[in-house]
């Protein structure tokens, strides 16, 4: 599921790529099952993992993530309602933000950098779409660019400026090392 989407800088442009979402790095932060790289790789390269009801489309861009960071014990309560197509009914993940956890209940995440256009293919599939029928779709609007910035300017500010967490760690997934 995701928690939210911060800018980070631009990746170099290519020749043949023009679109400004290819070249915007954000990190995408999640929670429960999207924090198993296995899992968030459906949703980049398509297909699905034991305990999946249906394949993921997979993103215009399959690359894996160029990095990510795990953020453990955030203190809020995870749980788990409804019911999740993806996961033959199984509970749909949240968290509750509107009370602090218990010592030592808190939320681990999973951040991951992605390019813009990445994080909207996977918003598109959290919520049973593919690129194409988000993209065409008045009523689903992608995040620009500017919108990405302003949320990042609005997390840092919310912050006070201090954006790391001694629990914060980061990592470069196997998968993209070279």
């Amino acid at each position: 599921m995701p928690a939210a989407a911060a800018a980070e800088d631009a990746a170099p442009a290519s020749s043949t790529d023009d679109d400004a979402s290819s070249r915007t790095y954000v990190w995408y932060a999640c929670f429960g099952s999207n924090i198993l790289l296995e899992r968030f790789d459906c949703y980049l390269k398509g297909g699905r993992i034991a305990g999946m009801a249906a394949d993921m489309p997979g993103a215009s861009d399959p690359s894996p993530p160029e990095r990510w960071a795990t953020w453990e014990s955030v203190p809020h309560r995870l749980f788990f309602a409804h019911s999740s197509p993806t996961w033959n009914g199984g509970g749909v993940a949240f968290v509750d933000v509107d009370e602090l956890a218990e010592e030592g209940m808190g939320t681990t995440f999973r951040l991951y950098r992605v390019t813009l256009a990445q994080f909207n293919s996977v918003l598109a599939q959290e919520n049973g779409l593919d690129d194409e029928t988000f993209r065409a779709d008045p009523a689903c609007v992608p995040v620009t660019p500017e919108e990405a910035d302003a949320m990042a300017s609005a997390w840092i500010d919310a912050s006070g400026g201090d954006v790391h967490d001694k629990r914060l760690r980061t990592s470069t997934p196997a998968s993209s090392r070279a």
